[in-house]
C-alpha cells in the first residue's frame, strides 16, 4: 500500500514524474531513519517497553538498517553513481527524542510543514547534493503497520523534491526486529520506485 502526499503548489514532486534534480546527481547522501516527528500508537503495546523504545529510536532501529545492506539494500539506489552512508544525521537527531507524548492511542499523520521542520535540522552541504531520509510517521501496534514518508530532499536548500509515504509490515520477535523488518518493504518500495522515476 503506498500514499502520495498530494499539496497545491508544492514545488516538489512526486515518483514517477522526472525531476532534475535527481536525474543530474551524481551521488546521494542515504541518512537513514528519522523518528523525530514520530508516535507510538497504542500504549498497551508501548508502555511497558518504553527504555527499551527509545534506546531502539535513538540508535537500534539505524543499526539494523546500516547493519544489514543485503536485507535492507540502498547501497545499489543510484545506478552508476554513488550512495554515501550518512546516518549520522539521524543518529543526532534521533537522541533528542524523548518519551513525554511519544506513546498514543490517537490517530496521527505527519503534515508538510513538521516534514520542513525535520529538513531544516539537517547539515547543509554544497550546491546539487542530494539526501535521503526514511522519516517515521509512526509504528501502530494497533494495525500491525509501520507508516514510513521516504523524502528524497536537496542539502543545500534543505526543501524535500520527492516524498512518498508508504506502509510496512513488521513482523518477528521482540521491539527490535519486529519494527525493523517493516523497513524491508519500505526499502523495497523505495527502490522500485525510484527505479520506475528512472
Amino acid at each position: 500500500m503506498k500514499l502520495t502526499l498530494i499539496l497545491f503548489l508544492i514545488p516538489f514532486y512526486l515518483f514517477g514524474q522526472v525531476n532534475p534534480k535527481l536525474r543530474a546527481t551524481h551521488e546521494i547522501y542515504w541518512c537513514g531513519i528519522d523518528f523525530s516527528q514520530a508516535k507510538m500508537i497504542g500504549s498497551k503495546a508501548f508502555r511497558d517497553s518504553e527504555s527499551q523504545l527509545l534506546e531502539n529510536i535513538r540508535i537500534g532501529w539505524n543499526d539494523v538498517i546500516f547493519g544489514e545492506p543485503s536485507k535492507y539494500n540502498l547501497k545499489d539506489l543510484h545506478k552508476h553513481k554513488s550512495t554515501i552512508a550518512y546516518r549520522e544525521v539521524t543518529d543526532e537527531i534521533n537522541k533528542k527524542v524523548e518519551g513525554q507524548n511519544l506513546i498514543i492511542d490517537e490517530v496521527y499523520e505527519i503534515r508538510f510543514d513538521e516534514v520542513k521542520y525535520a529538513l531544516s535540522h539537517y547539515p547543509i552541504k554544497s550546491p546539487g547534493t542530494i539526501g535521503l531520509t526514511f522519516m517515521v510517521e509512526s509504528f501502530n501496534s494497533l494495525k500491525k503497520r509501520s507508516y514510513v514518508w521516504a523524502v528524497f530532499f536537496d542539502m543545500n536548500t534543505q526543501e524535500p523534491i520527492i516524498m512518498e509515504k508508504y506502509v510496512g509490515v513488521p513482523g518477528g520477535k521482540g521491539l527490535l526486529n519486529y519494527w525493523a523488518n517493516s523497513f524491508e518493504e519500505v526499502v523495497d518500495k523505495t527502490l522500485r520506485d525510484f527505479y520506475y522515476y528512472k
